[in-house]
């Protein structure tokens, strides 16, 4: 709801005036999917990290906490050094009315498809070794809330003394 008002703010002597727009708010309705861990049960190779950084900018991978976080389809890829089982670590943001799926991939197969918890989960699978994929299928994002101030004019009148 936009409402246009006109507001008289007197101003006690000459000088530098500032304006400041202190109740800015937005909200947003968005799907996300932390992964929090990705393992392998191969010897050896047990830690695995992303070879290769989000090319997204909405995909993030902080390596200080080993955290994936993704909000768009593109695909994230690890590398497993031989046949094992594979674990994810994850947890998801509802939205939409809908969990995060993630696809996990290798060679062009789809070995695995998840649909993140809201709380920490870890989910496994089988893979053999070399590069395996992980993304979420089903972005969402949709802005709930904005206010802003829209200033459409500034008037100085100066004060007639009496």
């Amino acid at each position: 709801m936009q409402t246009e008002q006109t507001i008289q703010v007197p101003v006690p002597r000459a000088g530098a005036l500032g304006l400041a727009y202190l109740n800015d708010y937005y909200r947003a309705d968005v799907r996300s999917v932390e992964i929090q861990q990705v393992r392998s049960g191969a010897l050896g190779c047990q830690r695995l990290t992303p070879t290769r950084l989000p090319t997204n900018p909405r995909n993030t991978y902080v390596p200080q906490s080993d955290l994936l976080v993704l909000l768009d389809p593109d695909p994230v890829p690890y590398n497993l050094c031989r046949a094992g089982t594979l674990r994810v670590r994850m947890k998801g943001t509802v939205a939409g009315g809908e969990a995060p799926a993630v696809r996990v991939v290798q060679g062009g197969r789809q070995l695995a498809m998840w649909r993140a918890a809201v709380t920490p989960t870890t989910y496994t699978v089988q893979a053999q070794g070399g590069e395996v994929t992980l993304s979420m299928t089903n972005p969402y994002a949709k802005q709930t809330a904005d206010r802003n101030l829209r200033i459409t004019g500034l008037r100085w009148q100066p004060q007639t003394s009496p």
